[in-house]
């Protein structure tokens, strides 16, 4: 229950679920272990890995419509 109602700890805990060392099993269970179909799906591994990591901060950081209300 902590989890869901503290941010600090939403955003230390979700950060690590998203981990970049998760990728690879996450597209492996998606793409069923075929990576190049990911490939073609997503980009070249470097332009996946960027966009794996970035959008984690849009998850994670409060949102100005949500910090408003």
């Amino acid at each position: 229950m902590a989890f869901a109602l503290d941010p600090l700890t939403r955003l230390k805990e979700g950060v690590g679920e998203l981990d970049g060392d998760k990728l690879a099993p996450l597209l492996k269970l998606r793409y069923k272990n075929a990576i190049a179909d990911a490939l073609v799906d997503l980009g070249n591994p470097d332009q996946i890995r960027g966009l794996f990591i970035g959008f984690q901060r849009y998850l994670y950081e409060p949102s100005e419509r949500l910090a408003a209300s």
